[in-house]
């Protein structure tokens, strides 16, 4: 999902991923695991461990990411949600959504889904 830009009044749903893999651990530890599959420097991570490295991260490995064809405004994503009478709240972070929802947005977004 995409943040608030300039360009852009609203967030978009624009792709999908599989989770493969989640690790919690020190901060040194698992920057050095995943740092070549990742976007943040050593210091990123140990700064979101309140700058400590004994605090623990979690780290969270996608694969099969999948760009969506027409991304999905936020406000196309509530009104699904609304219509199958489901919670809809804007994702920060992974979401475990319905086979439904799913099936209903991936429909809207794919030319796989025809």
């Amino acid at each position: 999902m995409s943040g608030r830009t300039q360009s852009q009044s609203q967030g978009h749903l624009r792709a999908l991923s599989q989770l493969a893999e989640v690790r919690i651990g020190h901060p040194k530890t698992l920057f050095r695991r995943f740092e070549r599959l990742g976007v943040y420097s050593e210091r990123e991570v140990v700064a979101a461990a309140g700058g400590k490295d004994k605090d623990k991260v979690m780290a969270l490995r996608f694969i099969n990411t999948e760009l969506f064809d027409t991304p999905l405004s936020l406000n196309e994503a509530r009104e699904t949600a609304i219509a199958l009478g489901e919670a809809f709240h804007p994702p920060q972070s992974p979401l475990r959504v319905s086979d439904q929802f799913f099936a209903s947005v991936y429909r809207q977004v794919s030319n796989y889904a025809a």
